[in-house]
């Protein structure tokens, strides 16, 4: 289930400033989230009321993000669903990087 923060109708991809920055130069992490271009309401999840809006990305949105704010993108995978088993919806997975310091020396 994707993260975002809703601005003028659309969601806008946290990477600055937020845990992202924690990350050690030459560090890598997996992102997944549910892929497509859909926000879903839910009222009920497993047994609760609940109310929240789910927002599914596409992955051109997060690559974008990430490479904007500077991370290489080392991998990138999609599946479907496991029928009967998962929500029935696409899962992608990005195994990216934090580019190491640079230094110059004279």
């Amino acid at each position: 289930m994707g993260i975002g923060r809703r601005k003028s109708g659309n969601f806008k991809f946290p990477v600055h400033g937020s845990q992202f920055s924690r990350l050690k130069p030459g560090g890598i992490f997996l992102f997944t989230y549910h892929a497509g271009e859909k926000t879903i309401h839910l009222e009920e999840f497993i047994g609760r009321k609940v109310d929240i809006e789910v927002v599914f990305f596409a992955s051109d949105f997060i690559i974008d993000c990430l490479r904007g704010a500077g991370f290489e993108i080392i991998e990138i995978t999609e599946r479907g669903p496991y029928p009967e088993i998962e929500y029935q919806s696409r899962r992608a997975y990005v195994f990216a990087s934090k580019p190491p310091v640079l230094t110059c020396r004279r």
